[in-house]
Formats: structure tokens, sequence, C-alpha cells
């Protein structure tokens, strides 16, 4: 419609004139059209779009129709690429269809529970994967806990780790859903369902593991707990003022590994005075 009212009002001007305005219309219609073209392309730059080339795929998954024993554990190998470049550490979202079969956290990282046949479901952003696993029986020939013997202060803490050999061979480490720990007197020393063993008396005691799946095959470990250790003094009171010439006496108590408090006695600690100028300090107090 613009170029139609520009033609009409060429028509009524003088011969050269017309030459002149025709080329400046020329002009300023090609800057407008290019303008447009330039906000498109901008538009175009600010908004892209995921091209039909993104994709989320598994690297080894044959690894797991394969078939993973029971107890064991593999990690997904999955990558992402969008448009066409492959994402850095992806944001994965996972998860077991049976997890009475197999188990899957975020990391990607599988564990079989028991034999059968399930899909995880894996996700980055808008991208999803579905993946077989198959879990197979493997029979465990023996059971072992690491170490096999422990030596404990009292109030302190190590943790045991459950181990299986496989009748393939394979040595695996146990998920500690598969095994059971007990503790043959829990008032020198407790171990929870993690393994982890707590001193709390001196003594001897056998902490022992059990497989779940078949309670003949345990394992035991030898735990001896010592006597508790001093973990830090404190001087009471804390601070003092003292007039010139005059003394005050100090006192000094323990905290041991195992929680209790104690007072010590001169014979107990060295006192010593950060400037013997202004302050003395003796073995007395």
């Amino acid at each position: 419609m613009m170029e139609l009212n520009y033609m009409k009002q060429i028509k009524s001007l003088p011969f050269i004139l017309k030459g002149v305005v025709l080329f400046v219309v020329a002009i300023t219609l090609a800057m407008t059209n290019g303008c447009r073209s330039e906000n498109a392309f901008n538009d175009s730059e600010l908004n892209p779009t995921k091209s039909d080339n993104s994709t989320l795929s598994v690297k080894n998954e044959q690894a797991f129709l394969a078939g993973l024993n029971t107890g064991t554990n593999l990690t997904i190998e999955a990558e992402v690429f969008i448009n066409g470049k492959q994402v850095q550490d992806p944001a994965w979202n996972a998860s077991s269809e049976n997890e009475s079969i197999a188990k899957v956290d975020n990391t990607l990282n599988v564990i079989a529970i028991s034999p059968g046949e399930t899909y995880i479901n894996i996700q980055h952003e808008d991208l999803t994967t579905r993946l077989k696993v198959v879990v197979t029986k493997a029979y465990i020939e023996s059971l072992h806990i690491n170490p096999s013997s422990l030596s404990l202060i009292s109030g302190y803490n190590a943790t045991l780790t459950a181990s299986a050999t496989l009748d393939n061979g394979r040595t695996v480490t146990l998920g500690n859903d598969l095994v059971t720990w007990t503790s043959s007197n829990p008032e020198i020393a407790t171990v929870n369902d993690e393994g982890v063993v707590v001193g709390l008396l001196v003594g001897d005691v056998t902490v022992t593991a059990t497989l779940m799946s078949d309670p003949s095959k345990t394992s035991s470990s030898s735990v001896t707990i010592s006597e508790a250790v001093i973990d830090s003094i404190q001087v009471t009171p804390e601070t003092i003022t003292l007039i010139d010439g005059h003394s005050e006496a100090l006192a000094v108590s323990a905290t041991l590994s195992d929680g209790r408090t104690m007072n010590l006695d001169s014979e107990s600690v060295t006192w010593t005075s950060s400037d013997i100028a202004t302050t003395a300090v003796n073995n007395l107090r």
C-alpha cells in the first residue's frame, strides 16, 4: 500500500524530479526490508530450539542384558548430546520399575538385589531412555568381614565391611542391605546396620555378619576394647583477676574418649605461665 501511494504522488512530479524521488524511495524500501530481516535473525539467535539430533543413550547396555549377579553393582554409562554437542556432567533422574530386583540411584549406580528382570528409567531434562536389567543368582561360597580383627579405644568407633566369594571365583563387596550385623556383647561394643562398631567398655567381643538370603553363611571379627583415653582437658576458672601478691588455685578436668569426665590431680599435669615476670604458677595448682 505504501508503494502505491508513492507512485501516485510521483506521477504528478516533473520528469527530473521523478528520477530523484524514485531513487530515494528504492533506498528507503531496501533499508526497511533489511531491518526486518536483521530483527528476524536476532530473534532466532536469542531463542534457539533443540534440533532432532538431541539424544540420551547408554554405552554399556550389553553388560546389563548379560546379567548382574545378586549382591553386585554396576554403574550405567550414559551420555547426552543436545544439538550435536555432548553435555558434561548431566544431572540424572533415575528409577527402577521393580526395586525388589534392582535398585538405582541418581548417580546411575545399579545394585542387583534378587534374580529377575526389570527396567531402569533414566532422564535428563526432557530426554529419557529405558534400560533393561537382568539379575541372575550367584552362589555365595563364603562370607568375609574386613578387617577380621579390630582394636578400639573405649568411646571410639570403626566400620566393618562384608564381602563374599562367589562360585565363579569373583569377590564382591556386599551392601548392608544384604547382611545383618550382631555383637556378642552389646555392653562392651555395639554394631549398627551399617557395620559401625562403637567401643563402650574394656573387653573382647565378636561381631558377626550374616547373609540374609542364607543365614548359614556367616563371618566374624574379633574386637578388643581398651581403656578410654583423654580427648581434651579444661581449666577452671577460665579467667581470673588477681591483686598483686595474691594467689588463686586452678582446677583441671579431662574429657575421656567414652564421654566421661574426671578431675586430674597436680601430678597428672604440668603448669606453665606465658609471662613469669607478671604471673607465676607452680605445679601444685
